[in-house]
């Protein structure tokens, strides 16, 4: 997975994103881009 603001932007809108946990990818993301590792 790539680590940035908004990866779905640079995707053009043709198909739906896959939208998992908000909370799980929310915090798995923070926790990473802090150097977290979970």
């Amino acid at each position: 997975m790539k680590h940035g603001p908004a990866p779905d932007a640079a995707l053009p809108r043709t198909r739906p994103r896959p939208i998992p946990a908000p909370r799980v990818s929310r915090e798995t993301l923070l926790a990473e881009s802090i150097g977290i590792t979970v």
